[in-house]
């Protein structure tokens, strides 16, 4: 029967049928996208695309260099105020990478789109690079004004 249809039916058909599966292939592509990375998202050269947040931040944990996630835990820091220095190791002052925060932030970013231009990003998608930035607490800043008071002599 179809054979039978005029040239312009079959085209019609045609373009009808083609628009369905590129339209259903944006669906799909942003309901996978809908709770995982996009493509080509990398952490510190970690390679996180289409992970969820939690397999991105457990790969994370697995191959950063400095996976027990504090910065050079045995590394000193010098902290030079006038004549007094104080020494503190990472590790004391609190100083860590929090996986977690820069997962969710990145998730965060690339999912504030709907599923239309969630598939589009997804389809176009190019490297984009990360960097862990270092946290502290108030606990570690008060570790490190402690050192320093502790060498200042007040007069009053």
């Amino acid at each position: 029967m179809l054979l039978q249809l005029p040239q312009l039916r079959i085209a019609q058909f045609a373009l009808i049928t083609g628009l369905s599966f590129i339209f259903i292939g944006c669906i799909l592509t942003g309901k996978y996208y809908e709770n995982r990375l996009l493509p080509e998202t990398y952490i510190e050269n970690i390679n996180v695309s289409g992970k969820t947040k939690n397999e991105a931040v457990a790969l994370l944990q697995e191959k950063h260099p400095n996976s027990d996630r504090f910065i050079g835990p045995e590394e000193k820091f010098s902290i030079v105020v006038d004549t007094i220095e104080v020494q503190e190791s990472a590790r004391s002052l609190g100083l860590r990478y929090n996986y977690e925060a820069i997962a969710t932030n990145i998730f965060e970013k690339n999912q504030n789109s709907g599923i239309f231009r969630r598939a589009i990003q997804a389809f176009r998608a190019t490297r984009s690079d990360y960097k862990i930035e270092p946290e502290y607490t108030a606990d570690s800043m008060r570790i490190l004004v402690e050192g320093i008071a502790e060498k200042v002599d007040i007069q009053g």
